[in-house]
């Protein structure tokens, strides 16, 4: 057995012979350590054949060599996990999946690695594969292990030439530098002339109708994430709208542009399957405009990040009915809108139906009917009716516990931006 520390792979680029120390998927670790030599010997082997006989992997960067350094031996830990039950079975014809090959590698490395490259180095392997056989096959089996090598490569290289297929299918009309700078401006209310270029390409209405979707997408395996963003453009073309995406952080963002759908509930309806897959996700209130997206992806962002502070939150989540939670964490748009929304109303009918004062002294008093009815000097059935009616006119039920922490954050608000107003003039 030749050691793998006794030889050493060009790199692309540099053109200097270095030693590679192989890391790749978890089955690699799982093999022994004359199989684990006898695999990192076949990559090593092939990337120098590579080096020398073709001009794409000479002008890849050093990231995008280390990448199919992982695709290779991936491939070959699972040609080796493949011969181990398969190789002297002449009736089995499993379908390979290519997608175990690309788990390691980011769906970037489509961009500079094409499917022709990555077939050529699977000829090559095999190639390499078949004059070392000995490696692999016990003594007297090697044709069934170079037949089983030939039938592998080729459905993985069928599976690949499909994963290749459906990358380029995502990225259609797309350019993902452009959606990333369309939601960080969003994001941070800025409308300037390079927005509104790139906005252009979505063919959006001036009075376009916009929600915003936030969740933290599996983005463990980029190939998998870019699957799931792909079925989510999916379902919104569907329905006549478009969607514009992007990680960032540690969660992915959508904005989704609704064409003539007037409600955002079809989109939710067609996405429900697919927000099953995703742990947990929040999406913003429909708004009109470049301001009103902006809106609604800031209420989205805020809400997702602010549901650590409502335990038992519902997934998916809106982001209004996270409106105390984001306001206790400084998001201003909520707290306008629980002072314009809910404040204010109560605060301009109070004269009419002491609601604002009945829920003030009901919320502050530990939701006591009878703490509140003496304060007051009312009969509790008299509370009771305030409350019906305080639904009706702030959308909120103080009986709901959390409900009712909407209703108190809204008063403080209210009463803190009241007292300020006063210490102005």
């Amino acid at each position: 057995m030749v050691s793998v520390r006794s030889y050493s792979a060009r790199l692309p680029q540099q053109g200097r012979m270095e030693h590679i120390f192989m890391t790749g998927s978890p089955q690699f670790d799982t093999l022994d350590a004359q199989t684990r030599e006898a695999v990192e010997f076949i990559v090593i082997s092939c990337l120098d054949v590579c080096y020398a006989q073709t001009d794409w992997y000479r002008n890849l960067g050093a990231k995008e060599a280390e990448y199919l350094r992982i695709i290779l031996l991936t491939a070959v830990t699972d040609y080796v996990e493949y011969t181990r039950t398969h190789a002297l079975d002449k009736t089995h014809h499993e379908h390979i999946s290519a997608d175990n090959l690309f788990n390691l590698a980011p769906l970037e490395t489509t961009f500079e690695i094409t499917l022709e490259n990555v077939i050529d180095a699977i000829r090559i392997v095999v190639d390499i594969i078949e004059d070392h056989i000995e490696l692999f096959a016990p003594a007297g089996q090697e044709a069934a292990y170079v037949r089983a090598a030939m039938y592998f490569s080729r459905e993985a290289a069928f599976s690949a030439a499909r994963i290749y297929g459906r990358v380029a299918a995502t990225r259609s009309i797309w350019d993902t530098r452009d959606e990333a700078f369309i939601i960080e401006s969003l994001l941070n209310q800025d409308y300037s002339p390079s927005l509104q270029s790139r906005i252009a390409n979505f063919k959006w209405q001036p009075a376009e109708r916009f929600f915003g979707v936030v969740g933290n997408f599996d983005t463990s395996n980029s190939l998998h994430s870019s699957f799931i963003q792909a079925d989510f453009r999916n379902a919104i073309l569907k329905l006549g709208g478009q969607a514009c995406i992007t990680s960032h952080d540690s969660y992915t963002i959508l904005l989704v542009g609704m064409g003539e759908e007037s409600s955002r509930q079809p989109f939710l309806e067609v996405m429900a399957e697919l927000f099953e897959k995703i742990p947990a996700v929040c999406y913003g209130p429909v708004r009109s405009r470049l301001e009103g997206a902006s809106a609604s992806l800031r209420a989205a962002v805020n809400g997702f990040t602010a549901r650590f502070a409502y335990p038992d939150h519902p997934n998916p989540m809106r982001a209004e009915d996270l409106l105390a939670e984001r306001a206790l964490f400084g998001d201003v748009d909520a707290q306008d809108e629980l002072y314009d929304k809910v404040y204010a109303p109560m605060k301009k009918e109070e004269h009419k139906t002491q609601i604002l004062s009945t829920l003030k002294n009901y919320l502050f008093t530990g939701f006591s009917l009878e703490k509140t009815a003496r304060a007051l000097n009312v009969h509790p059935n008299t509370i009771r009716y305030r409350l019906k009616k305080s639904v009706q006119l702030t959308g909120w039920d103080a009986t709901d516990s959390h409900e009712a922490y909407v209703l108190l954050t809204a008063i403080k608000i209210g009463l803190h931006k009241d007292a300020l107003a006063l210490m102005h003039q």
